[in-house]
C-alpha cells in the first residue's frame, strides 16, 4: 500500500473506537455521531463528484459489509438525524454493547437497530474495502487522493504572546481548503 493511501486509511480509522461501559450511554450517543461522520467523510473520498446522499448510498452498496438496503434510511434518520437534530430519527434504534441485536428491526415498527461496537466493525470493514478498491483502480485512487489533499487539515500547538501572566498554549485545527470568492 502506497503512502498517501496508508495515510487515508489511517485518516478514516482514528481514534473511533473507545471503551464504553453500560452506564455510558450519553458517551455512546456522541460515538455514534462521530461514527456517522466517518462513514460520511469515507462516502465523500469514495464517491467524488456526486450529491452527498448519492455518495452515501453508492459507499454502502460498494463497501458496506451487510449491503445498501438501509442506505437511504440510515442517512435520513440516523445520519442526518443525529448531526442535525441530535436524536436518532424514525426508524432507527441507536444502543452500544448490545452485539446482538446489530442489524435487526425491532419493534414497534420494525425499527433498524444499531449497535455502536458492531458498527464500528462494520465500518473498519467498509473501508478496508474502500482501500482495496482504491490499490487496483487508479482513476477512483487519484480521485480521492486529490478528495484527500483538498480536505486535508491537522491540528497543530500555537502559542499566544502572553500580554499579562504565563504563556497561554492551544490546539487548533487547520484546513486546507481553499474558498473562492
Amino acid at each position: 500500500m502506497d503512502e498517501q493511501v496508508a495515510d487515508l486509511k489511517a485518516a478514516l480509522l482514528v481514534g473511533l473506537r473507545v471503551a464504553l461501559q453500560p452506564d455510558q450511554g450519553y458517551q455512546a450517543f456522541e460515538r455514534h455521531q462521530l461514527l456517522a461522520i466517518r462513514f460520511h467523510r469515507a462516502a465523500r473520498t469514495n464517491a467524488t463528484g456526486v450529491s452527498e446522499r448519492k455518495g452515501w448510498c453508492q459507499y454502502f452498496e460498494e463497501h458496506f459489509p451487510r449491503g445498501d438496503e438501509y442506505a437511504v434510511l440510515l442517512w435520513e434518520r440516523w445520519r442526518n438525524a443525529l448531526l442535525k437534530d441530535e436524536y436518532p430519527g424514525p426508524g432507527v434504534v441507536i444502543s452500544h454493547g448490545q452485539r446482538h441485536g446489530h442489524w435487526q428491526l425491532v419493534d414497534p415498527g420494525a425499527q433498524l437497530y444499531v449497535d455502536l461496537e458492531s458498527m464500528w466493525t462494520d465500518y473498519a470493514q467498509s473501508v478496508d474495502s474502500l482501500i482495496e478498491l482504491l490499490e487496483r483502480d487508479p482513476e477512483r485512487r487519484k480521485a480521492a487522493i486529490k478528495y484527500r489533499v483538498d480536505h486535508h487539515w491537522e491540528v497543530q500547538g500555537y502559542a499566544f504572546a502572553p500580554t499579562h501572566g504565563p504563556v497561554a498554549s492551544a490546539s487548533v485545527s487547520s484546513s486546507s481548503t481553499r474558498l473562492s470568492s
